[in-house]
Protein backbone atom coordinates (compact mmCIF):
# COMPACT_ATOMS: atom_id res chain seq x y z
CA UNK A 1 0.00 0.00 0.00
CA UNK A 2 2.98 2.57 0.89
CA UNK A 3 4.23 1.56 -2.60
CA UNK A 4 1.53 2.62 -3.99
CA UNK A 5 0.74 5.64 -2.42
CA UNK A 6 4.59 6.47 -3.05
CA UNK A 7 3.74 5.51 -6.78
CA UNK A 8 0.83 8.02 -6.89
CA UNK A 9 2.77 10.90 -5.20
CA UNK A 10 5.68 10.59 -7.55
CA UNK A 11 3.54 10.40 -10.54
CA UNK A 12 2.22 13.81 -9.04
CA UNK A 13 5.32 15.30 -8.64
CA UNK A 14 6.13 14.60 -12.50
CA UNK A 15 3.27 15.88 -13.67
CA UNK A 16 3.83 19.12 -11.85
CA UNK A 17 7.25 19.72 -12.96
CA UNK A 18 5.69 18.53 -17.00
CA UNK A 19 3.62 21.76 -16.60
CA UNK A 20 5.80 23.97 -14.81
CA UNK A 21 8.69 23.50 -17.63
CA UNK A 22 5.78 23.76 -20.14
CA UNK A 23 4.83 27.58 -18.95
CA UNK A 24 8.24 28.24 -18.96
CA UNK A 25 10.16 27.00 -21.29
CA UNK A 26 13.36 29.52 -20.96
CA UNK A 27 13.92 28.34 -16.98
CA UNK A 28 17.19 27.31 -16.51
CA UNK A 29 19.36 25.94 -13.13
CA UNK A 30 22.27 27.67 -12.31
CA UNK A 31 24.79 26.04 -9.35
CA UNK A 32 27.44 27.94 -8.27
CA UNK A 33 30.49 26.32 -5.85
CA UNK A 34 33.67 28.70 -5.06
CA UNK A 35 34.76 29.60 -8.98
CA UNK A 36 33.22 26.85 -10.23
CA UNK A 37 29.74 27.17 -11.79
CA UNK A 38 27.28 25.02 -13.83
CA UNK A 39 24.32 26.67 -15.79
CA UNK A 40 22.27 24.02 -17.69
CA UNK A 41 18.03 24.49 -18.60
CA UNK A 42 15.83 22.90 -15.95
CA UNK A 43 14.86 20.12 -18.13
CA UNK A 44 18.13 18.31 -18.41
CA UNK A 45 18.65 19.28 -14.66
CA UNK A 46 15.74 16.69 -13.81
CA UNK A 47 16.38 14.19 -16.21
CA UNK A 48 19.78 14.18 -14.53
CA UNK A 49 18.34 14.34 -10.87
CA UNK A 50 16.16 10.92 -12.25
CA UNK A 51 19.11 8.98 -13.48
CA UNK A 52 21.03 9.78 -10.71
CA UNK A 53 18.60 8.44 -8.20
CA UNK A 54 17.62 5.31 -10.26
CA UNK A 55 21.88 4.76 -10.16
CA UNK A 56 21.63 5.06 -6.30
CA UNK A 57 19.05 2.44 -6.31
CA UNK A 58 20.55 -0.19 -8.42
CA UNK A 59 23.83 0.69 -6.07
CA UNK A 60 21.73 0.22 -3.09
CA UNK A 61 19.93 -3.17 -3.97
CA UNK A 62 22.79 -4.93 -5.44
CA UNK A 63 25.33 -3.75 -2.57
CA UNK A 64 22.08 -5.62 -0.33
CA UNK A 65 22.28 -8.66 -2.62
CA UNK A 66 26.00 -8.79 -1.92
CA UNK A 67 25.54 -8.61 1.49
CA UNK A 68 22.20 -11.49 1.60
CA UNK A 69 24.45 -13.68 -0.10
CA UNK A 70 26.40 -15.79 2.28
CA UNK A 71 22.46 -16.22 4.37
CA UNK A 72 20.93 -16.89 1.22
CA UNK A 73 23.20 -20.09 0.58
CA UNK A 74 23.17 -20.96 4.29
CA UNK A 75 19.54 -20.70 3.70
CA UNK A 76 19.62 -22.27 0.40
CA UNK A 77 21.76 -25.58 2.21
CA UNK A 78 19.39 -26.02 5.13
CA UNK A 79 16.52 -26.05 2.58
CA UNK A 80 18.30 -28.57 0.20
CA UNK A 81 19.57 -30.68 3.71
CA UNK A 82 15.97 -30.57 5.22
CA UNK A 83 14.51 -31.91 1.73
CA UNK A 84 17.35 -34.42 1.63
CA UNK A 85 16.52 -35.76 5.00
CA UNK A 86 12.96 -35.83 4.44
CA UNK A 87 13.69 -37.70 1.26
CA UNK A 88 16.07 -40.63 3.25
CA UNK A 89 13.40 -40.85 6.21
CA UNK A 90 10.63 -41.11 3.72
CA UNK A 91 12.98 -44.01 2.05
CA UNK A 92 13.57 -45.62 5.55
CA UNK A 93 9.81 -45.76 6.52
CA UNK A 94 8.78 -47.26 2.67
CA UNK A 95 11.50 -49.86 3.50
CA UNK A 96 9.88 -50.61 6.99
CA UNK A 97 6.48 -50.33 5.98
CA UNK A 98 7.78 -53.11 3.28
CA UNK A 99 9.03 -55.44 5.75
CA UNK A 100 12.13 -54.60 3.43
CA UNK A 101 15.67 -54.43 5.71
CA UNK A 102 18.33 -54.40 3.41
CA UNK A 103 19.09 -51.34 2.73
CA UNK A 104 18.14 -49.76 5.84
CA UNK A 105 21.81 -49.62 7.11
CA UNK A 106 22.64 -47.51 3.84
CA UNK A 107 20.21 -45.15 4.56
CA UNK A 108 20.35 -44.86 8.39
CA UNK A 109 24.06 -44.33 7.60
CA UNK A 110 23.00 -40.83 4.94
CA UNK A 111 21.39 -39.69 8.05
CA UNK A 112 23.15 -37.77 11.18
CA UNK A 113 22.18 -38.71 14.76
CA UNK A 114 20.85 -35.36 15.27
CA UNK A 115 18.76 -35.51 11.96
CA UNK A 116 17.39 -39.12 12.79
CA UNK A 117 14.07 -38.16 15.18
CA UNK A 118 13.05 -39.47 18.13
CA UNK A 119 10.02 -41.47 16.06
CA UNK A 120 12.70 -43.04 14.05
CA UNK A 121 14.73 -44.19 16.87
CA UNK A 122 11.61 -45.86 18.23
CA UNK A 123 10.39 -47.33 14.79
CA UNK A 124 13.71 -48.89 14.56
CA UNK A 125 13.77 -50.27 18.19
CA UNK A 126 9.88 -51.50 17.51
CA UNK A 127 11.21 -53.32 14.48
CA UNK A 128 14.28 -55.11 16.06
CA UNK A 129 11.90 -56.27 18.97
CA UNK A 130 9.50 -57.74 16.39
CA UNK A 131 12.10 -60.02 14.68
CA UNK A 132 13.83 -60.89 17.95
CA UNK A 133 12.82 -64.33 18.89
CA UNK A 134 10.57 -62.49 21.77
CA UNK A 135 7.70 -60.12 19.66
CA UNK A 136 5.32 -59.79 22.71
CA UNK A 137 8.24 -57.25 24.08
CA UNK A 138 7.75 -54.46 21.36
CA UNK A 139 4.66 -53.57 22.82
CA UNK A 140 5.42 -50.49 25.39
CA UNK A 141 7.74 -49.11 22.66
CA UNK A 142 4.65 -49.64 20.19
CA UNK A 143 2.88 -47.37 22.68
CA UNK A 144 5.68 -44.96 22.82
CA UNK A 145 5.84 -44.80 19.41
CA UNK A 146 1.99 -44.11 18.82
CA UNK A 147 1.99 -41.27 21.13
CA UNK A 148 4.78 -39.29 18.31
CA UNK A 149 2.57 -39.24 15.50
CA UNK A 150 3.33 -36.08 13.62
CA UNK A 151 2.16 -37.01 10.13
CA UNK A 152 0.38 -39.37 8.12
CA UNK A 153 3.32 -41.20 7.32
CA UNK A 154 3.77 -41.56 10.53
CA UNK A 155 0.12 -42.72 11.70
CA UNK A 156 0.48 -45.61 8.67
CA UNK A 157 4.17 -46.65 9.77
CA UNK A 158 2.60 -47.46 13.34
CA UNK A 159 -0.73 -49.16 11.85
CA UNK A 160 1.59 -51.68 9.85
CA UNK A 161 3.77 -52.32 13.17
CA UNK A 162 0.59 -53.00 14.91
CA UNK A 163 -0.72 -55.22 13.10
CA UNK A 164 2.71 -56.95 12.53
CA UNK A 165 2.42 -57.11 16.36
CA UNK A 166 -1.14 -58.29 16.32
CA UNK A 167 0.24 -61.29 14.07
CA UNK A 168 3.34 -62.61 15.62
CA UNK A 169 1.48 -62.92 18.54
CA UNK A 170 -1.41 -64.09 17.77
CA UNK A 171 -4.53 -61.22 18.62
CA UNK A 172 -5.88 -61.96 15.54
CA UNK A 173 -9.09 -60.14 16.32
CA UNK A 174 -7.83 -56.46 16.44
CA UNK A 175 -7.45 -56.90 12.41
CA UNK A 176 -10.41 -58.42 11.71
CA UNK A 177 -12.65 -55.32 13.36
CA UNK A 178 -9.30 -53.00 12.06
CA UNK A 179 -11.08 -49.56 9.57
CA UNK A 180 -8.38 -48.82 7.02
CA UNK A 181 -8.50 -45.96 4.81
CA UNK A 182 -8.85 -46.76 1.14
CA UNK A 183 -5.53 -46.16 0.22
CA UNK A 184 -4.06 -48.92 2.87
CA UNK A 185 -6.73 -51.36 1.82
CA UNK A 186 -5.50 -51.90 -1.91
CA UNK A 187 -2.01 -52.85 -0.37
CA UNK A 188 -0.87 -56.47 -0.15
CA UNK A 189 0.17 -56.20 3.46
CA UNK A 190 -2.65 -55.47 4.27
CA UNK A 191 -5.30 -57.87 2.46
CA UNK A 192 -2.44 -60.92 3.19
CA UNK A 193 -2.34 -59.62 7.27
CA UNK A 194 -6.28 -59.84 7.17
CA UNK A 195 -6.81 -62.67 5.54
CA UNK A 196 -4.87 -64.58 8.00
CA UNK A 197 -6.66 -63.03 10.52
CA UNK A 198 -9.78 -64.24 9.23
CA UNK A 199 -8.25 -67.91 8.68
CA UNK A 200 -7.29 -67.61 12.24
CA UNK A 201 -10.52 -66.54 13.64
CA UNK A 202 -12.92 -68.57 11.24
CA UNK A 203 -14.33 -65.72 9.69
CA UNK A 204 -15.07 -67.13 6.53
CA UNK A 205 -16.83 -63.80 4.68
CA UNK A 206 -14.05 -61.93 5.60
CA UNK A 207 -11.54 -64.14 3.79
CA UNK A 208 -13.87 -64.32 1.29
CA UNK A 209 -14.03 -59.76 0.37
CA UNK A 210 -10.12 -60.42 0.34
CA UNK A 211 -10.17 -62.87 -2.17
CA UNK A 212 -12.47 -60.92 -4.12
CA UNK A 213 -10.50 -57.71 -3.17
CA UNK A 214 -7.42 -59.47 -4.64
CA UNK A 215 -7.40 -62.85 -6.73
CA UNK A 216 -3.44 -63.07 -6.73
CA UNK A 217 -3.38 -63.79 -2.58
CA UNK A 218 -1.55 -66.97 -1.89
CA UNK A 219 -3.37 -70.45 -2.90
CA UNK A 220 -3.59 -71.14 0.69
CA UNK A 221 -6.02 -68.73 1.57
CA UNK A 222 -8.33 -69.85 -1.42
CA UNK A 223 -7.82 -73.61 -0.05
CA UNK A 224 -9.09 -72.50 3.30
CA UNK A 225 -11.84 -70.72 2.33
CA UNK A 226 -12.92 -73.57 0.09
CA UNK A 227 -12.31 -75.94 2.64
CA UNK A 228 -13.95 -73.69 5.84
CA UNK A 229 -17.19 -72.06 3.96
CA UNK A 230 -19.79 -72.26 6.33
CA UNK A 231 -23.08 -72.56 3.48
CA UNK A 232 -23.57 -73.26 0.06
CA UNK A 233 -24.06 -70.04 -1.10
CA UNK A 234 -20.66 -68.92 0.14
CA UNK A 235 -18.96 -71.67 -1.19
CA UNK A 236 -20.42 -70.95 -4.31
CA UNK A 237 -19.27 -67.02 -4.63
CA UNK A 238 -15.67 -68.84 -3.13
CA UNK A 239 -15.54 -70.45 -6.46
CA UNK A 240 -16.99 -68.23 -8.64
CA UNK A 241 -14.26 -65.82 -7.86
CA UNK A 242 -11.20 -68.57 -8.40
CA UNK A 243 -8.57 -68.00 -10.20
CA UNK A 244 -9.30 -69.67 -13.64
CA UNK A 245 -5.09 -70.59 -13.01
CA UNK A 246 -6.26 -72.16 -9.93
CA UNK A 247 -9.44 -73.79 -11.25
CA UNK A 248 -7.47 -74.98 -13.65
CA UNK A 249 -5.21 -77.72 -10.46
CA UNK A 250 -6.44 -80.73 -9.60
CA UNK A 251 -5.79 -80.15 -6.01
CA UNK A 252 -8.05 -77.08 -5.70
CA UNK A 253 -10.88 -78.39 -7.93
CA UNK A 254 -11.23 -81.26 -5.88
CA UNK A 255 -11.73 -79.92 -2.68
CA UNK A 256 -14.71 -78.16 -4.36
CA UNK A 257 -15.93 -81.06 -5.81
CA UNK A 258 -15.63 -83.31 -2.19
CA UNK A 259 -17.73 -80.25 -0.59
CA UNK A 260 -20.26 -80.49 -3.62
CA UNK A 261 -20.74 -84.33 -2.87
CA UNK A 262 -20.44 -83.96 0.82
CA UNK A 263 -23.30 -81.47 1.09
CA UNK A 264 -25.23 -83.35 -1.30
CA UNK A 265 -25.22 -81.53 -4.60
CA UNK A 266 -24.85 -84.19 -7.15
CA UNK A 267 -26.32 -81.94 -9.44
CA UNK A 268 -23.40 -79.32 -8.97
CA UNK A 269 -20.91 -82.36 -9.05
CA UNK A 270 -21.82 -83.74 -12.19
CA UNK A 271 -21.54 -80.44 -13.60
CA UNK A 272 -18.09 -79.83 -12.27
CA UNK A 273 -17.13 -83.20 -13.33
CA UNK A 274 -18.76 -82.67 -17.20
CA UNK A 275 -16.39 -79.89 -17.60
CA UNK A 276 -13.44 -81.57 -16.27
CA UNK A 277 -14.04 -84.34 -18.45
CA UNK A 278 -13.03 -81.54 -20.84
CA UNK A 279 -9.64 -80.69 -19.30
CA UNK A 280 -6.97 -83.33 -19.79
CA UNK A 281 -5.60 -81.72 -16.54
CA UNK A 282 -8.60 -82.50 -14.24
CA UNK A 283 -9.14 -85.72 -15.76
CA UNK A 284 -7.86 -86.98 -12.10
CA UNK A 285 -10.86 -85.91 -10.93
CA UNK A 286 -13.25 -88.10 -13.04
CA UNK A 287 -12.80 -91.73 -10.93
CA UNK A 288 -15.43 -89.36 -8.33
CA UNK A 289 -18.28 -90.50 -11.01
CA UNK A 290 -18.56 -93.49 -8.56
CA UNK A 291 -19.01 -91.23 -5.43
CA UNK A 292 -22.57 -90.23 -6.04
CA UNK A 293 -26.10 -90.80 -7.64
CA UNK A 294 -25.99 -88.96 -10.51
CA UNK A 295 -28.61 -87.20 -12.23
CA UNK A 296 -30.13 -88.48 -15.60
CA UNK A 297 -27.50 -91.44 -15.64
CA UNK A 298 -27.95 -92.94 -18.94
CA UNK A 299 -27.26 -89.32 -20.74
CA UNK A 300 -24.33 -88.92 -18.35
CA UNK A 301 -22.59 -91.74 -19.63
CA UNK A 302 -23.64 -91.50 -23.30
CA UNK A 303 -22.00 -87.89 -23.36
CA UNK A 304 -19.06 -89.45 -21.90
CA UNK A 305 -18.43 -92.24 -23.35
CA UNK A 306 -18.68 -90.21 -26.46
CA UNK A 307 -16.22 -87.29 -25.55
CA UNK A 308 -13.62 -90.55 -24.11
CA UNK A 309 -13.79 -91.81 -27.68
CA UNK A 310 -13.30 -88.50 -29.24
CA UNK A 311 -10.35 -87.92 -27.17
CA UNK A 312 -8.51 -91.24 -27.99
CA UNK A 313 -9.23 -90.92 -31.72
CA UNK A 314 -7.11 -86.83 -31.66
CA UNK A 315 -4.94 -87.50 -28.71
CA UNK A 316 -3.22 -90.30 -29.76
CA UNK A 317 -0.58 -89.79 -27.35
CA UNK A 318 -1.81 -88.49 -24.32
CA UNK A 319 -2.62 -90.96 -21.83
CA UNK A 320 -6.66 -91.26 -20.91
CA UNK A 321 -6.36 -94.07 -17.72
CA UNK A 322 -8.20 -91.55 -15.62
CA UNK A 323 -11.11 -90.97 -17.81
CA UNK A 324 -11.17 -94.60 -18.54
CA UNK A 325 -11.66 -95.15 -14.61
CA UNK A 326 -14.28 -92.62 -14.06
CA UNK A 327 -16.40 -94.70 -17.02
CA UNK A 328 -15.52 -97.81 -14.80
CA UNK A 329 -16.60 -96.59 -11.57
CA UNK A 330 -19.64 -94.94 -13.01
CA UNK A 331 -20.67 -97.45 -15.01
CA UNK A 332 -20.09 -99.77 -11.45
CA UNK A 333 -22.32 -97.30 -9.64
CA UNK A 334 -25.05 -97.64 -12.19
CA UNK A 335 -24.55 -101.35 -12.01
CA UNK A 336 -23.35 -101.98 -15.67
CA UNK A 337 -20.75 -104.35 -14.77
CA UNK A 338 -19.99 -106.08 -17.41
CA UNK A 339 -19.40 -102.30 -18.98
CA UNK A 340 -17.73 -101.65 -16.00
CA UNK A 341 -15.30 -104.71 -15.65
CA UNK A 342 -14.44 -104.24 -19.37
CA UNK A 343 -13.20 -100.68 -18.75
CA UNK A 344 -11.11 -101.86 -15.13
CA UNK A 345 -9.58 -105.19 -16.49
CA UNK A 346 -8.01 -102.68 -18.69
CA UNK A 347 -6.21 -100.55 -16.08
CA UNK A 348 -5.14 -102.89 -13.37
CA UNK A 349 -1.67 -103.21 -14.93
CA UNK A 350 -1.75 -99.27 -16.06
CA UNK A 351 1.68 -97.46 -15.50
CA UNK A 352 0.43 -94.75 -13.12
CA UNK A 353 0.57 -96.30 -9.81
CA UNK A 354 -2.57 -94.13 -8.75
CA UNK A 355 -4.83 -95.67 -11.46
CA UNK A 356 -3.74 -99.27 -11.12
CA UNK A 357 -4.09 -98.87 -7.56
CA UNK A 358 -7.70 -97.51 -7.85
CA UNK A 359 -9.00 -99.85 -10.94
CA UNK A 360 -7.65 -102.83 -8.17
CA UNK A 361 -9.77 -101.68 -5.65
CA UNK A 362 -12.65 -101.51 -7.96
CA UNK A 363 -12.16 -104.88 -9.57
CA UNK A 364 -11.80 -106.13 -5.96
CA UNK A 365 -15.10 -105.19 -5.13
CA UNK A 366 -16.87 -106.14 -8.11
CA UNK A 367 -15.76 -109.69 -8.04
CA UNK A 368 -16.97 -110.07 -4.13
CA UNK A 369 -19.89 -108.89 -4.91
CA UNK A 370 -20.36 -112.10 -7.56
CA UNK A 371 -18.39 -113.95 -4.74
CA UNK A 372 -15.69 -114.79 -6.56
CA UNK A 373 -13.27 -114.37 -3.88
CA UNK A 374 -9.91 -115.86 -5.12
CA UNK A 375 -10.10 -113.57 -8.13
CA UNK A 376 -10.57 -110.47 -5.76
CA UNK A 377 -7.78 -111.42 -3.28
CA UNK A 378 -5.17 -111.05 -6.54
CA UNK A 379 -6.44 -107.42 -7.21
CA UNK A 380 -6.47 -107.05 -3.31
CA UNK A 381 -2.95 -108.16 -2.94
CA UNK A 382 -1.87 -106.06 -6.65
CA UNK A 383 -3.63 -102.72 -4.46
CA UNK A 384 -1.12 -102.88 -2.09
CA UNK A 385 2.13 -102.55 -4.22
CA UNK A 386 0.41 -99.09 -5.74
CA UNK A 387 0.96 -95.63 -4.08
CA UNK A 388 -1.52 -92.44 -3.94
CA UNK A 389 -0.68 -89.02 -4.81
CA UNK A 390 -1.40 -86.40 -1.72
CA UNK A 391 -4.50 -84.71 -3.92
CA UNK A 392 -5.98 -88.22 -4.15
CA UNK A 393 -5.60 -89.79 -0.32
CA UNK A 394 -8.60 -90.87 1.75
CA UNK A 395 -10.81 -90.61 -1.59
CA UNK A 396 -13.87 -92.90 -1.23
CA UNK A 397 -15.37 -95.41 -3.57
CA UNK A 398 -18.82 -96.91 -4.10
CA UNK A 399 -20.31 -99.23 -1.27
CA UNK A 400 -17.48 -97.64 1.57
Amino acid sequence: MLRLLFLIALVLCGGVALSYLHSYPNSYLLLTLGAISVETSLGVALALFLLAALLLWLLASLLGGLVSIPGGIAGNWRWWRGKHRRGLLNQLALKLNSGEHKDTDKLLRGLTDKELGDFERLALAVRARLESGSPSSAGPLLDQLESQVESREHKEHCMRLRAEYWLKNGEFKHLCGLELPGRLQRQRFWRQAIATAAVATDNWELLYRQLKADYNLPRKFWVQALQHSDNDKLLDRVWSNTPSALKDQPALTRIYLERLIATGRPGAAQNLLLAASEKPSLFALLPFLGNFKPQHPEKLLQRLEKRYTDFRANHLHEDAGYFALGLGKLCLRLELTGKAEDYLASLVDHANPDISRQANLAMAQLLAARDQLAPAMEHVIALNQADTPPYLHNQTTPGQ
